[in-house]
């Protein structure tokens, strides 16, 4: 039912993630992806929301981070950017602030550089949520009430979201 892309705090702690997910939270299979200390944990009973929520109340200190995953894609702009959008539509709240961060990792067609591709797709979840919320969004890159998670892995991507509540 949900599953959760998890990432070790080092290269070298994969097998230390693995340990502390396995023995935390019930019920859940792990997944070594072809990237180093990159995870997918999936658990049959719960959501992607709740189990990534889960996986950082309970799992914080053996993590790097833990992102539900909400959409996944093949690693060119354009499916990227419609799910993201459609993402942030469905995640953001009116009024809550928003950032939008892209970690790219193995082959990919992605040419431009990361920090343009954030502006670019950003840029589109902005026009989006003030097309909806009929106001401006709040964009805040530091501590946003919502960060919308790009992961490209090569020729796929994952697309999640993580709220700053889930931090506290």
């Amino acid at each position: 039912m949900g599953q959760s892309l998890v990432t070790s705090r080092n290269l070298q702690g994969e097998f230390q993630t693995t340990q502390t997910l396995c023995r935390l939270i019930d019920g859940i299979i792990i997944k070594k992806t072809s990237f180093r200390s990159i995870l997918i944990v999936d658990n049959d009973k719960i959501d992607s929301l709740e189990l990534s929520k889960k996986i950082i109340e309970e799992c914080y200190f053996d993590i790097g981070k833990a992102v539900p995953i909400l959409e996944e894609v093949s690693s060119n702009f354009d499916d990227i950017k419609h799910c993201a959008v459609k993402v942030g539509l469905s995640h953001i709240p009116k009024g809550d602030s928003f950032s939008l961060r892209i970690n790219k990792r193995g082959s990919h067609s992605l040419d431009k550089p990361t920090s343009d591709l954030e502006s670019d797709i950003g840029g589109s979840i902005y026009d989006a949520l003030e097309k909806k919320h009929n106001r401006t969004p709040r964009v805040n890159l530091n501590d946003p009430d919502v960060k919308v998670i790009v992961e490209i892995l090569g020729p796929r991507s994952i697309i999640g979201i993580v709220r700053k509540e889930w931090l506290e």
